[in-house]
């Protein structure tokens, strides 16, 4: 049973007139397909098409069934044989065949069995696919200037969370994005609201959260979609479903878990009370730095001078004794070249020819050179005799 609307059919079945196969059976399809029906029932047969873009199944009751197919990207969550479920679509025929049918465009899961056995298999294929991987999250900024929040307006997680982060930090610009957060439309609008996000908003970070409930409350958290959209975001999300002893797939997805709205609030931003003390404290204990740095500085290049003094001082003394035994070097090489130079002068003194002519020798010299030898003279050769005083010249006979 459920909501149905019916708009007039366009042909009208007659005893008189004679119709073709054709014709009956578009004429039923048209008239079932005004029709748009929530029908509850258990899941058989299950099965996906070759490409993966179709599932069949059978919705049945305990005396009869019903054929069932629905497009893959319309399914929230993963089916298994004997969910019990509430479809909701258009009953149809299919004009080639003749075959009922019943086109599905919604599932929701009925039980806390059927529903935890959703999410099991969910967050296996999801596990499977690296969704929750640690190494791939997102830092949350430290001081974020713009924050997104994805929940109800009414809820009270939202007031929570709003006035805590008002509290901690001021300046804040805070966006709500009001959306439901459970029933039919909660999964939709949450995915659209994270894709809007990402495509419209610069967020420094954004928080999706909801209070506390039973599995069937946070099935909207659950949800593939849900949570691809959440692992698709370039901007780091926060999720808060709930309270510490709830999980959901939307919390292992996202960059950070809070275990509560307020605790989204306190990740999301720090106290800006403790934040000015931790400063105030820095500022004390970066002064003390400096002045024990400058102190230590001051300690090492006085202790450097002193090094430097002393070993200027080493290297004057050490100077001062190279400089005694240069000087007596230079005069001990003095000495002796004194010495030396007295022993030339009384030789040169005594080869000087001008001394030995002193004695009463004379030289003998032709054409400028000294005549050691007479057998070099001739008879009519002009010689010169040099004395100790004076000097003629004579001819050799």
């Amino acid at each position: 049973g459920g909501n149905s609307k019916r708009s007039t059919p366009t042909m009208f079945v007659n005893s008189d007139t004679i119709y073709t196969v054709s014709e009956l059976n578009n004429f039923v399809n048209d008239t079932l397909g005004e029709f748009t029906v929530r029908v509850r029932g258990e899941v058989s047969d299950y099965k996906r098409s070759q490409n993966g873009k179709f599932l069949y199944f059978d919705l049945k009751d305990d005396a009869s069934r019903i054929n069932c197919f629905a497009m893959s990207f319309q399914m929230r969550q993963e089916l298994e044989e004997g969910m019990e479920v509430i479809v909701t679509g258009s009953p149809g025929l299919s004009v080639p065949y003749g075959k009922y049918t019943f086109r599905v465009r919604m599932v929701e899961l009925v039980g806390e069995g059927a529903l935890q056995r959703a999410f099991e298999l969910t967050k296996r294929k999801l596990e499977n696919e690296g969704l929750f991987a640690t190494e791939r999250k997102k830092s949350i900024p430290r001081f974020p200037e713009r924050i997104g929040i994805i929940t109800s307006r009414e809820a009270a997680a939202y007031t929570d969370v709003l006035r805590i982060l008002c509290n901690r930090w001021r300046g804040l610009e805070i966006l709500l994005y009001n959306v439901h957060v459970q029933g039919a439309q909660a999964a939709g609008e949450i995915s659209e609201a994270l894709a809007y996000c990402n495509g419209h908003v610069p967020a420094d970070v954004l928080i999706v959260t909801r209070g506390g409930g039973s599995l069937e409350d946070l099935q909207a958290f659950n949800t593939e979609d849900v949570c691809r959209a959440v692992f698709a975001s370039r901007i780091p999300v926060i999720s808060a479903v709930g309270h510490e002893r709830d999980k959901t797939l939307c919390d292992l997805v996202a960059d950070c878990r809070a275990s509560t709205p307020s605790n989204a609030a306190e990740i999301a931003v720090p106290d800006m009370a403790e934040t000015l003390f931790a400063l105030d404290s820095f500022a004390a204990m970066l002064k003390t730095a400096n002045e024990r740095t400058i102190q230590d500085a001051r300690m090492r290049l006085d202790a450097c001078l002193e090094r430097m003094e002393r070993s200027l001082r080493e290297r004057l003394e050490r100077g001062m004794v190279m400089a005694k035994r240069l000087e007596q070097a230079a005069e001990r090489i003095f000495a002796q070249a004194r010495e030396k130079l007295g022993h030339s002068a009384m030789l040169l003194r005594a080869l000087n020819p001008q001394a030995i002519l002193e004695r009463g020798y004379s030289i003998t010299m032709k054409n400028g050179r000294v005549v050691k030898s007479a057998l070099v003279l001739q008879s009519g050769d002009d010689v010169e005799t040099v004395l100790h005083k004076g000097r003629f010249v004579s001819r050799v006979e």
